[in-house]
Order: structure tokens, then sequence, then C-alpha cells
């Protein structure tokens, strides 16, 4: 069977967290500050056993706009969201960002889930549901299905999950061939074990014993202990949310947004080469030198940004960017990213990353320009011959 893990979206105070709650039993807000607040801050985290006996992973993401950069860091491997939307209030402002950033990060298979229905009557409800039909057509959610529940009562949670009983039976397994690979989203200790890291495993596989790589510093260290929903296992596959127990490195000397890989195989850059979709209401767009927040993997990292073969990007437009780093990071070439605002913060953008080690370009050079469309359409000729012309180019 195939390793699913699943995603929250949805604006803050929707149900999220109950909604995983009435499904798996389990509370993901689990510091005394989440529970004073009674708001979601970092990712939670829970798992549910379906009657087919697949296993299921889900991640609960905060709906505040405050925590859009842990909203973002709990979406890379998911494979099904459950977008949450309160039958009492509909799309609301952060609901539209969550989409946006779903959108950009290409995720497409996607549950609706009408929350709280017990609290208001069935003409208001379906008004709810024609203006959120309104409000997604012309997105990759607009043929979305809805499910109407209340976590209180219990009604609709049957229906959900036998809907996703049915999508975990129409997925395929992920293959686990090629080089480990995970993202690490939280650090913590153990007494009697030390650090402990998780995250999902993105490709390949870890196995206890083996040495790794912490990325973006290569420092090594070594499997002592893996689990995989709570459970000790000896492997861990492509897919699943994974918990590894690290020898040799201490809790202060990892973070999240580091990188995990078994091989001296990831790269360290500073720049990266990239094509964004610059959103429709974003103001201004991208201009030269702009600072930006980019999100990517689980990772935040400050940026200034240099448009390639144009003075700027509008708002609804496409094009190739190079963002210079503030921090380095470990990525690799398709992976995707967010690229927010400075300040005020707010979702501008997002994209692809076409070179995760560039060199340094000048803006308007045609063989570049012509290199990123190569990359972009997946031309394995052109991308040779591009690599033939530019691998010995010191400065491009």
């Amino acid at each position: 069977m195939a390793n699913i893990v699943i995603g929250t979206a949805g604006h803050i105070d929707h149900g999220k967290t109950t909604l995983i709650k009435a499904l798996t039993g389990i509370d993901t807000d689990t510091t005394k500050e989440e529970k004073k607040r009674g708001m979601s801050i970092n990712l939670g985290f829970a798992y549910l056993n379906l009657p087919n006996q697949q296993r299921v992973g889900f991640v609960d993401v905060p709906g505040h706009e405050k925590f859009i950069k842990n909203m973002v860091a709990g979406l890379p491997g998911l494979n099904l969201i459950l977008l949450v939307i309160d039958a009492s209030e509909g799309i609301m402002p952060q609901t539209k960002e969550h989409i946006d950033i779903l959108n950009l990060l290409g995720i497409h298979h996607f549950l609706i889930v009408l929350t709280k229905i017990d609290t208001i009557d069935a003409e208001l409800k379906e008004l709810v549901i024609e203006d959120i039909r309104d409000q997604l057509l012309h997105t990759p959610l607009e043929k979305a299905e809805i499910i109407e529940t209340d976590a209180i009562s219990g009604k609709g949670i049957k229906q959900l999950l036998k809907k996703i009983e049915a999508y975990t039976e129409q997925t395929s397994e992920q293959v686990s061939n090629g080089t480990p690979r995970l993202n690490i989203d939280r650090v913590f200790s153990v007494k009697g074990f030390g650090t402990v890291v998780t995250g999902t495993l993105l490709e390949g596989e870890l196995t206890v014993g083996e040495n790794c790589y912490l990325y973006p510093n290569k420092r090594k260290v070594r499997i002592r202990n893996l689990q995989v929903h709570e459970n000790n296992v000896q492997k861990a596959y492509a897919g699943q949310r994974t918990a590894i127990n690290l020898a040799n490195i201490t809790r202060e000397e990892v973070m999240r947004g580091d990188v995990l890989s078994t091989a001296d195989s990831l790269d360290e850059s500073w720049m990266l080469d990239v094509k964004v979709s610059c959103l429709a209401g974003t103001d201004g767009g991208i201009s030269l030198w702009d600072r930006v927040r980019v999100l990517i993997g689980t990772k935040e990292v400050m940026a200034r940004t240099v448009p390639l073969g144009l003075d700027w990007i509008g708002p609804n437009e496409e094009g190739f960017l190079q963002l210079r780093l503030e921090e380095k990071v470990s990525v690799k070439e398709k992976d995707r990213f967010i690229l927010r605002s400075y300040s005020p913060m707010h979702t501008i953008a997002g994209g692809e990353v076409l070179n995760a080690v560039p060199k340094k370009h000048r803006r308007f050079k045609q063989a570049i320009l012509e290199s990123l469309k190569a990359k972009e359409n997946g031309n394995l000729n052109s991308m040779i011959i591009d690599f033939m012309l530019n691998k010995k180019q010191p400065f491009t």
C-alpha cells in the first residue's frame, strides 16, 4: 500500500485541529500556549488506521497569518489536502492565502471539509456552499468534493473517512529509489535517547545504523533509531512520516529547515535560479533587488530578487528570477517554493527551482534565458547542449 500523509489547510478557528481529533482521537495542539490560546502555532501530527488496514498520517497546520511559514513547512510530501471551511463563515482571508499557497506549490488533490454544520440552518448552509463554489472557480479546487461535517456531533465523519479510504486505494505506492532526503520540521530531545528530528521522507530509504549528512553544513551523523507512527522500525520508506533518533549531535546543532540525506550528494548554495508565478493580487509585482522571504522545504530564508530577461514581473505574470540568498540552502532542481514580502508579510509568488547551484548571471544574456527555458521544459537534448556550452564559464 502507498504511504499516505494528509494535511489540513484553512482559516484560523475553522476547526482543523478538532476535525483531526474527531478522525484520529489525537489532539495535535500539544503545547501549553496552544491550549491557552485555543489555536495551533506549530505543526501538529497524528495518524489513523483505516478499515482497509491502511495507516495514514496527518499534518495539522496553523491557520493564523502570523504562522504561515509553519503552515508551509508542513506541506512537503503531502498526498491529500483537507481544505477546512467553517459553515457559518465560509471562505475567509487565510483560506484564500492557503489556497494560493497550495496552488503555487503544485498540490492538486483536495477534499473540501465544511465544518460546524450543526451551527447553521439548511438554507444558510446551501448559500455558503454556493459561495464556496463561486470563489473556487478557475482554481484546482473548483471540482473538489465537499464533505459536510460536525466534529462535535460526529456528523459526516464516517463519510469523510470513507472518502479518505477510497483515496488511499486509488493512490500508487511511492517508489523509494534514489538518495534519501528528508526536510526536518521538528527537533527535540528525549531523555536517555538524545536528539530526535522528524519530517516526511521525500525519496529513498533510511535504515537504522547508517550514517547520514545534515545539510547545508554537511555534518555527519548516525541513525540510532527510527519510528514511523510511534512504532520502532528498521527501515523507513519514501512517503512516510518519520522520527529519527540521531547520534553524534546535540539538539542545539540541528535546526528546522536542515535537510537529512545519506550521501554527500547535496550542494550548498547562496543563489537559486527559479521560475516564478506572481499572484494576481500582488501589489507592485517583483522588481530588481526586492527583499523577500523564501519558504522552501521546511526552511525560511531571506533573499533579494534579480529578474532575468525583463525589468520586473508584474501581478499575474510569470518569469525567471535569480534569488540571492542571505543563508545557504541545500535543495534540488524541481523543488517548489513560496515567496512572501518582507514587511508587511503576504504571499506574492511561488514557483520551481531550475538550477540549485547557479553562478551569478548577467540579467539579459540570451544564452542564460535559453538555458533556463530548456530546464523548465525538461528538454534533455537542450539541457545536455547547455551543460557542454556553459560548464567551463566562470561568469555567465
